[in-house]
């Protein structure tokens, strides 16, 4: 089972499709499903690259930071 976060969604449209009350605001979308794909999240200190990428094999690697290098400073 695989998931994703949506932010950039026709918030407005899709209230009206799920009849939303409008107290409510969406933040974000939840897609839960199966993967079509294998995707491997890897550190950038091993691509040296943010670009996605795939290998002769099809797999589909997906570069992201390590959380040391996102951290400034611990208080």
């Amino acid at each position: 089972m695989g998931s994703c976060i949506l932010g950039n969604i026709k918030k407005e449209r899709l209230m009206q499709i799920l009849e939303i009350d409008e107290s409510l605001n969406i933040l974000y979308v939840v897609a839960l499903g199966y993967p079509v794909e294998n995707v491997q999240v890897v550190s950038i200190r091993e691509t040296a690259d943010h670009k996605y990428f795939r290998d002769e094999e099809g797999n589909h690697y997906v570069p992201k930071r390590c959380i040391e290098d996102l951290i400034i400073k611990e208080l």
